[in-house]
């Protein structure tokens, strides 16, 4: 019985740990955090390839990317600065939120569009490169997208320009205040945006997946508790058997 205990506890860790390891990094706006993904962790998220090589330091300029996971224009401009990764990716790195299935993310993404631009973004991918905007993607992107990574990479580092920063110095407008004047955030379809979306995100698809990890856990301790038991009832009634067996062919052999 110890055994199966210790072989569920250790299944338990190792299923555990690499959701602990993958959690996601925060990014935090006066005040606010919220989740990130850098660009290896937003390809691994979609289950797509990885540049070999490829890696991000401090000396890199920012891209900005909002996303929907599953997004197929997302899909398309990962795919894209795929492609370009052996060349360019020691020019760049991404921070990118994922906004379909985290509110604080999409309403992240409506204040800042907002801030840049003075309306609220029309849907995803939503990418800012330095002073640079771009409200979806399409190829004919590909060209302005390398050059605004190049323009924004050559500018020294205390000059570049960061709509974060400029966040923090002159503040985000409110979702309330947004809402007032748009309506509800048109959401991936084209329709209203409801409160379905979680609002811890990824937080509460981890809590989601540990509580479905604890029943099915608990379920597998319940059974083999059961066939433990049945296990000892069956030996009890073969001690029996084998005992009356026993004392009957005594009682012939006196006979």
């Amino acid at each position: 019985m110890k055994k199966y205990l210790f072989l569920l506890l250790m299944t338990v860790s190792l299923l555990v740990v690499p959701f602990n390891v993958n959690a996601d990094s925060k990014k935090t706006v006066l005040g606010n955090d919220y989740s990130t993904k850098n660009f290896v962790e937003a390809l691994q998220e979609e289950e797509m390839d990885i540049p070999a090589g490829y890696s991000e330091n401090n000396d890199q300029a920012t891209i900005y990317l909002f996303r929907g996971n599953g997004c197929s224009f997302c899909r398309a401009y990962l795919t894209f600065m795929t492609s370009i990764a052996e060349e360019y990716g020691k020019y760049f790195k991404i921070v990118s939120f994922e906004v379909w299935n985290d509110e604080n993310n999409w309403n992240l993404l409506n204040q800042i569009s907002y801030l840049k631009e003075g309306d609220i973004a029309q849907g995803v991918p939503y990418i800012i490169i330095g002073e640079k905007v771009f409200g979806g993607y399409a190829s004919e992107y590909d060209e302005e997208i390398k050059k605004a990574i190049m323009d924004l990479y050559n500018t020294d580092k205390k000059d570049r320009y960061d709509i974060f920063e400029v966040a923090e110095k002159e503040g985000l407008i409110s979702i309330e205040e947004l809402q007032e004047k748009y309506g509800q955030p048109a959401d991936e379809t084209g329709t209203a945006a409801t409160t379905t979306t979680s609002s811890s995100g990824s937080g509460s698809n981890l809590a989601t997946i540990l509580w479905t990890l604890g029943f099915v856990v608990c379920g597998t301790v319940v059974v083999i508790l059961f066939n433990n038991y049945k296990f000892n009832k069956l030996e009890e009634q073969l001690r029996k058997i084998k005992k009356s067996s026993e004392s009957t062919t005594k009682s012939s052999k006196r006979k």
